[in-house]
């Protein structure tokens, strides 16, 4: 299976496959254009099991598109007596896409940049101390919720293993080689990453011990970035909690650096769109956006009015302070 062999795989216009889509917020399709198709089953295979003390490590598989299937861990709570709330719990960029979802659970190893890597499970590893801040699925099982942690394309086991991107000059290669084809088929890197995380709400709120009405969402960076995104996109989300998840188009136009390959939506900034344009569609769904108080100059007066805001003064972190406002906001909300 090459996931990069996006050519090979069919894309729809038809938003109406994803039910449970707010249309009150249908400007987003203007933007996004072309999504890859739905599965035609949601059914999930348990590949793995591994016991890590207070909660169950599963390994799962199941397909994101008709012939696309990914692995993501599921952390279930020991001793559940009726139903808890699901959490979608999404990883960061940060160039290290030998490391995803392993993350979210301190699964990592080799912290310095761009040369993080995922480790096998081992309730015993010793997550390196600057990366525990983002072990944010393992802490929320351990606070009784059932969370799911799949890989945005492009990193851990959703990327196709070559020696040619592995190289670090082509460190960003793989993922805008995979930019570039969904831009050449009327589509985007956006449009995907919403697509895969639409069918990973499907996939959690299927799984039995998980009351289907009280879904959450939480990550940084790149994954509080769609996470912001995805409240505003399914009806299903009922609360969230991201760090750091916002980009300042402006910000980084002026900077003269290169952005992430997903922040490249065609016209969107040709219509003077930033970030805002997505915050504000979040409300009325609870949110909380934390992060370092300077990129509150970044976010407009509407959102800084209709979303919760927690800042900062620690960077683009996720420190001990944000991330138990952050969980308290969940338990809250959902």
């Amino acid at each position: 299976m090459e996931y990069s062999a996006v050519q090979d795989r069919a894309f729809t216009k038809d938003v109406d496959q994803y039910q449970h889509h707010r249309r009150e917020n249908a400007q987003l399709f203007e933007y996004l254009k072309k999504f890859p198709l739905m599965p035609e089953s949601l059914d999930i295979s348990y590949v793995d099991l591994w016991d890590f003390h207070s909660f169950n490590l599963h390994k799962i598989q199941y397909c994101v598109e008709p012939t696309l299937s990914i692995f993501a861990y599921l952390l279930v709570p020991k001793n559940l007596k009726s139903r808890v709330p699901g959490i979608l719990a999404l990883h960061d960029h940060n160039d290290e896409y030998k490391a995803g979802k392993s993350e979210t659970i301190g699964l990592v190893q080799n912290p310095e940049y761009t040369k993080l890597e995922a480790v096998l499970p081992d309730p015993n590893h010793i997550t390196p101390k600057s990366h525990s801040q983002f072990a944010y699925a393992k802490n929320l099982c351990e606070r009784g919720f059932v969370v799911l942690a799949p890989d945005f394309i492009g990193f851990e086991e959703y990327r196709d293993v070559s020696d040619y991107y592995d190289e670090p000059g082509f460190i960003r290669g793989f993922e805008e080689m995979l930019s570039s084809k969904y831009l050449l088929y009327g589509s985007c890197l956006m449009a995907k990453h919403l697509h895969d995380l639409y069918v990973a709400v499907s996939v959690l709120t299927s799984v039995k011990q998980v009351e289907p009405e009280k879904i959450g969402v939480i990550g940084h960076s790149l994954g509080g970035e769609m996470a912001s995104i995805l409240a505003a996109f399914d009806n299903r989300i009922k609360a969230g909690a991201v760090s750091c998840g916002f980009v300042s188009y402006e910000a980084f136009e002026k900077s003269g650096r290169m952005e992430t390959a997903e922040a490249i939506i065609p016209n969107f900034r040709a219509d003077k769109h930033d970030f805002n344009f997505f915050l504000n569609m979040i409300p009325p769904t609870p949110f909380l956006l934390t992060h370092d108080a300077r990129d509150s100059a970044h976010l407009s007066t509407e959102v800084k009015k209709n979303l919760k805001i927690f800042e900062h003064n620690r960077g683009h972190a996720f420190p001990e302070t944000a991330r138990e406002r952050a969980y308290e906001f969940l338990a809250t909300h959902l």
